[in-house]
């Protein structure tokens, strides 16, 4: 039993052997095309040896003896892609493919080390190898030369300036980030001030502010809790105030009776002027308690100067419009001189 079992393990080793060295068989290279990563580096040769800007040459492919191989591809190291411009490699002997280039730019230069990429028709392996490299020499072109190639482009003629170039393009985005930060800087405080003036607080005119306060005096608060002597003097200080911000007089120094004066003869035509003036002698006779003030009065008295104000209100928006219409009359009346 134990020699059957050892006789079977045996046999299944012999065919995995003779299955791998089958596979083996199968996939490597024939011994008529070597590796060339084992023998000589591929060598580059190129006809005619000297050259010049945008004439032609033919770069050609020795690969190592005894290495046959049906198609070739290589690829230009990205340094040197400004430098050359090359069609499709041809095969033209057993070890031997040849391509034809131009050359783009004067001066010295190297050609190579290509990346080769080797394969067979017949689906055999193929094979990476890298060529050697080749100093070349290109002379400026003879004659009037435009810089045109047909079918190719690129800086042609003479070498490019890297380094100006570099200096002029940092130059360019130094001088570009500058401005857009000048303009950026500009629009920051732009915004900012705008939104300041949005913000800030516009002062009251005189007519906003005696209006706020002859609206909270009117809630009667004030004269529930201190009476109608504090109530009145509020009142005529209310009234006052706004009298000597509007017409530019002193009329916080007078004393009611001389308010009364200044209603009667300066600012006669101001509506409830009447009222107002019967209004300041009730004041008086409430501070002093010359008289007793009922309070209803006293709101009576409130309500007149908030009528007062509100009619203030109506009379100068009626001299803004009128103030308007002024204007282009104004304007016609000079252009009827000028003509």
């Amino acid at each position: 039993m134990r020699l059957s079992g050892l006789s079977t393990f045996l046999m299944v080793l012999g065919l995995l052997f003779a299955w791998s060295t089958a596979l083996h068989a199968a996939t490597d290279p024939a011994p008529a095309s070597p590796d060339p990563d084992d023998e000589d580096p591929v060598l580059l040769e190129i006809e005619p040896p000297e050259l010049e800007v945008g004439s032609r040459f033919l770069m050609t492919f020795q690969l190592p003896v005894g290495a046959r191989y049906d198609t070739l591809e290589f690829e230009v190291p990205r340094q040197q892609a400004h430098l050359w411009r090359f069609g499709e490699p041809e095969r033209t002997d057993t070890n031997r493919f040849a391509v034809e280039g131009r050359a783009l730019l004067r001066g010295e230069h190297t050609l190579g080390p290509f990346e080769v990429t080797l394969a067979r028709e017949d689906g055999g392996s193929g094979v990476r190898v890298r060529t050697d490299r080749l100093p070349v020499e290109v002379a400026p072109p003879e004659g009037d030369f435009t810089g045109e190639l047909a079918g190719l482009s690129g800086p042609l003629g003479v070498p490019f300036d890297y380094f100006w170039r570099n200096v002029i393009l940092g130059t360019g985005v130094v001088i570009g980030l500058v401005l857009l930060g000048w303009l950026g800087w500009l629009a920051f405080g732009f915004f900012r001030r705008q939104a300041a003036r949005v913000l800030a607080s516009k002062p009251p005119t005189p007519l906003e502010e005696a209006l706020s306060a002859i609206r909270e005096l009117k809630t009667g608060e004030e004269l529930q809790s201190h009476g109608v002597e504090r109530f009145y003097t509020t009142l005529s200080t209310i009234l006052r105030r706004y009298l000597e911000r509007e017409f530019d007089r002193p009329v916080l120094e007078m004393s009611d009776d001389e308010t009364e004066v200044l209603l009667a003869a300066e600012l006669s035509s101001l509506e409830h002027s009447a009222e107002l003036r019967a209004l300041l002698q009730r004041s008086s006779m409430a501070k002093f308690a010359r008289q007793a003030v009922m309070e209803d009065q006293a709101m009576r008295d409130c309500g007149t100067v908030e009528q007062f104000l509100v009619s203030e209100e109506y009379r100068k928006k009626a001299e803004k419009l009128a103030e308007r219409g002024k204007r282009p009359q104004a304007a016609e009346s000079t252009e009827e001189r000028a003509a």
